[in-house]
């Protein structure tokens, strides 16, 4: 019993350094804090830091101890590195004390105008004080996990940590350039030697733990090895080969096999954001040539194409890629992708090239042609057409202009009155290709904000799966998933049949089609007092109220959702002061944010939509916040 109340009042003690930590203002204040917290923690390090809400606390408040203080911690975690690896929480402190003794190091080890062989040493050329504490500290580690990279790098917890000693042997862990200890270099080159010799290196961007790994790599290299960042990325875009004829049957496309799933596509985008000319043009030979059309009608590879067009300097490169994508314009809109039209358009403006075959030879044969399409008007159209000739700041403009649309009905069916103030608790639910996330709410009193209870993301891993197995695991999510007084899915996407629509395509609708219809109706069937309790917010609507929409693309979500968790609320209107009411505010529970923050780059995205559909729909529907309405409802002028 006493062990257990000594639980709690750690808990306790830690949930009101929390607080007191969201309302310091100044470094200073927070300094004060870390070395109050740090010291009742001594003895206690590594036991702390595998505590949920202790773990958070230290790790916040690391960056404002003293060098003596982070002196007595990278002792303490010395003696146990492999735990705090392994560990979903001590992980994280232990990547923070990483990147904070590197950048200590690097920083106070540079001198100004001042070359490394005249930086202050002592008689055995090693730095004083601290400084060669911080540096062994980050050897010590990065040596224990090479030794052990075989079986840390398949743990979701210790990838994350090589990811971090990978950064900070290579000098990433600044943005500007500083000189590098040579033992540092050789172990970097090591770690890439090591994993460039395992027999399943080649599986490494097709696996989403692996394919962040070597996303990191590749960033690191750019950095320190531009040399083995070519070969590398000509190792992974070597033409498809298959092993038998059979297979060239069953997968008749001629499309890399870089392009088959999420994860190595994302490499691939990392991959042409880091590559040099050379490696730049053998991607732009090997994978997109020929291809353009195809990649830009489907649905993830056309953030591919997107990418090379941002990254293309080659003038007679992007003649090729325009003219293979100039004749399917329309089907590109059609489908929705008007990424690609962007980017093409940017592209134009930035290389100085073709931009008046872009405004006047399109393949169009009227201009109604273009106005029927869906959401492309006169507005949008006069709007696209400017950003070739004006500034960059008019053409960001245009693109916000494109997301804006008239808003009718929010909630499909109808919340009314009466069950909107009987609304205490709200559960979005966000439906991905074979995933499903999910994030409860619950609404507190006029002056206080509303709370995060549950946030999780679920794999379902149902691309093959048969239905009955599909049902099962909707069947299991459904359990998962918390009671509330209102469940809020987004309304799916409604395309009509085109022949640039191409079978894999179709497949994946119709499988999230699928998970969508099951969903509705196994949560339909929750509640027998608050009927309908299931209910769909406007397409893209979240996307429009927090400014991360392109066009029909939507942009990443993950910097929107670090604002909202890092100030309770959400930066709708970045050039206007927001007035949110305090209960359209959020705060999370401990224990939920630190799922989210051990989540990967796939699964936080789906997890930041699911929060922003929830939140959206609270300021919009429940709360009927003005300052919110107005931002979804304003007209391009």
């Amino acid at each position: 019993m006493a062990s257990c109340a000594t639980v709690k009042a750690h808990a306790k003690y830690f949930m009101g350094i929390l607080t007191v930590l969201r309302e310091a203002s100044n470094d200073e204040s927070k300094e004060l804090l870390a070395t109050n917290v740090i010291e009742q923690t001594k003895g206690r390090e590594i036991v702390l830091s595998s505590h949920q809400i202790a773990s958070k606390v230290i790790e916040n408040l690391l960056e404002f101890c003293s060098d003596e203080t982070l002196g007595e911690y990278q002792e303490a975690f010395k003696a146990d590195i492999r735990s705090l690896c392994l560990n979903g929480f001590s992980s994280h402190v232990l990547e923070k004390l990483i990147s904070i003794s590197a950048m200590r190091y690097l920083t106070k080890n540079s001198v100004e105008d001042e070359p490394p062989e005249k930086k202050i040493k002592t008689e055995d050329g090693i730095p004083p004080g601290n400084l060669s504490q911080s540096k062994s500290f980050v050897e010590t580690c990065s040596k224990f996990l090479l030794n052990n990279l075989e079986e840390f790098v398949w743990d979701s917890y210790a990838n994350h940590v090589i990811r971090t000693c990978l950064t900070t042997l290579s000098g990433r862990i600044l943005e500007e350039k500083v000189p590098i200890p040579g033992e540092w270099t050789e172990m970097f080159k090591e770690y890439v030697a090591r994993l460039r010799d395992w027999p399943f290196f080649a599986d490494f961007p097709y696996q989403e733990l692996t394919s962040g790994l070597l996303q990191f790599l590749i960033q690191a290299l750019a950095r320190v090895d531009k040399n083995t960042l070519k070969s590398i990325g000509g190792f992974f875009t070597e033409p498809n080969t298959s092993e038998t004829p059979e297979e060239d049957q069953e997968s008749p496309s001629k499309l890399h096999k870089l392009f088959s799933t999420e994860s190595s596509i994302r490499f691939l985008e990392v991959l042409i954001s880091v590559a040099g000319n050379k490696l730049f043009t053998k991607i732009f030979l090997r994978l997109f040539q020929g291809n353009f059309k195809e990649l830009s009608l489907l649905k993830s590879a056309n953030f591919s194409v997107q990418k090379l067009l941002d990254n293309m300097k080659n003038k007679d490169e992007f003649n090729i890629c325009f003219t293979e994508l100039e004749p399917h314009f329309a089907e590109i809109l059609q489908t929705g992708h008007t990424g690609i039209i962007l980017a093409l358009c940017l592209a134009c403006k930035r290389l100085e090239i073709n931009q008046n075959q872009f405004i006047k030879h399109g393949q169009f044969s009227s201009l109604n042609e273009i106005l029927e399409l869906d959401d492309f008007g006169v507005k949008v159209l006069e709007k696209f057409c400017q950003s070739i000739v004006q500034d960059s700041s008019e053409a960001g403009g245009g693109r916000e202009a494109a997301a804006v649309q008239k808003t009718s009905q929010i909630l499909t069916p109808k919340l009314t009155e009466e069950k909107r103030n009987k609304v205490r608790s709200l559960c979005s639910v966000q439906v991905g290709i074979d995933s499903v996330s999910w994030c409860r709410m619950e609404l507190q009193d006029e002056e206080d904000p509303s709370i995060v209870t549950h946030w999780q993301y679920f794999s379902l891993n149902s691309k093959k799966s048969h239905l009955s197995d599909l049902t099962q695991m909707i069947m299991h999510v459904n359990q998962l998933i918390p009671d509330t007084d209102a469940f809020v899915l987004e309304t799916p996407i409604t395309r009509q049949a085109s022949p640039a629509v191409n079978a894999t395509q179709i497949a994946v609708n119709v499988r999230q089609s699928q998970i969508i219809a099951m969903m509705t109706l196994i949560l339909s069937l929750r509640s027998q007092d608050f009927n309908p309790c299931v209910f769909f917010l406007k397409t893209y609507l979240a996307a429009r109220l927090f400014g991360t929409l392109v066009g029909k693309e939507r942009t990443s979500s993950l910097n929107t959702v670090s604002q909202i968790l890092a100030s309770g609320t959400s930066n709708e209107a970045p050039d206007k002061k927001s007035e949110i009411a305090p209960k359209g505010k959020i705060i999370t529970d401990p224990d939920v944010l630190a799922k989210y923050q051990a989540a990967d780059g796939v699964q936080k995205e789906y997890m930041g939509r699911c929060l922003m559909l929830g939140v959206c729909c609270l300021r919009l529907s429940l709360l009927k916040c003005p300052t919110s309405l107005s931002i979804v409802n304003r007209k391009s002028k």
